[in-house]
């Protein structure tokens, strides 16, 4: 299974087959935030930014998780997770870019069931 990597510890990436990825983490806040996801062998999909936030959660489960709202199919593709009740997140503003706080990763079981993930930040206990 691949995962993010760090560099530095507070520097990290992410790579597979179908993209690449940057992050930062701030270890007293404590948040991990993606400000980059770019494609490789195939375009960025709803399964996929799916996929890489489920893998996120389940690697960095004391982290609040942040994604960039730079990108417009990024923002597209958190309000289709939305519709399909697999995410849900809350706008979180600073002075230098608009991020969504990912609040709750779901994953799919059989058929359209959905068994949802919310991990509190600082704990690795889902609620």
């Amino acid at each position: 299974m691949n995962q993010w990597k760090t560099h530095r510890g507070d520097e990290w990436s992410y790579t597979d087959f179908w993209c690449e990825a940057d992050a930062s983490a701030n270890a007293a806040s404590p948040s991990f935030f993606i400000e980059t996801i770019r494609p490789r062998a195939a375009p960025l999909t709803l399964e996929r930014l799916h996929e890489l936030l489920q893998l996120t959660h389940a690697q960095l489960p004391d982290m609040r998780i942040r994604i960039s709202l730079a990108s417009e199919l990024i923002r597209d593709l958190l309000h289709e997770l939305v519709t399909r009740k697999l995410i849900t997140w809350q706008l979180f503003e600073n002075p230098h870019s608009r991020e969504a706080w990912i609040v709750s990763v779901g994953c799919m079981t059989s058929g359209a069931e959905l068994k949802a993930r919310e991990v509190a930040p600082g704990s690795a206990t889902p609620r």
